[in-house]
């Protein structure tokens, strides 16, 4: 018989089924990249470190553990100004899944094999797709902290 997943594919509740009675579901990480995502908002005054905005996020950020950016969009009648995002084409894009065994105990450097492997297939989408999505780009993509 079958698993009953395709009989429970109707809206409203989120329903997960447990891999335990079928030994064939597995767990991947799917790296997905968003083309135009970052031009929907813009900074609404440059806060480069060593400026005074930038100290007052560092200093709520310290405070309440996150720091709100200033930004800009559009507004609802004009698009000049306001808080709703910019009109911008956003393009997603699926890679290659990376598979994950089950590993009971994982350990520092199981993590750190995965997660960079991770790391690598979200570059590789990203190259492949960069001059199709992104042709005005300014750099490529940049992993921070």
């Amino acid at each position: 018989m079958s698993p009953p997943s395709p009989l429970l594919a109707f809206s409203s509740p989120h329903l997960c089924l447990t891999p335990s009675p079928y030994p064939h579901c597995r767990a991947s990480l799917v790296p997905v990249y968003s083309f135009g995502e970052n031009d929907v908002f813009d900074q609404l005054l440059p806060n480069k470190p060593g400026t005074g905005i930038r100290d007052i996020q560092e200093r709520l950020k310290k405070a309440m553990g996150f720091s709100m950016p200033l930004f800009v969009g559009r507004g609802i009648f004009q698009y000049d100004f306001g808080f709703l995002p910019k009109r911008r084409q956003m393009v997603s894009v699926v890679g290659t899944p990376v598979d994950l065994p089950k590993i009971e105990h994982p350990t520092q450097e199981d993590i750190d094999k995965y997660h960079k492997l991770y790391m690598e297939r979200l570059v590789e989408l990203f190259d492949k797709f960069k001059d199709e999505y992104a042709k005005d780009r300014k750099s490529d993509i940049r992993f921070v902290n």
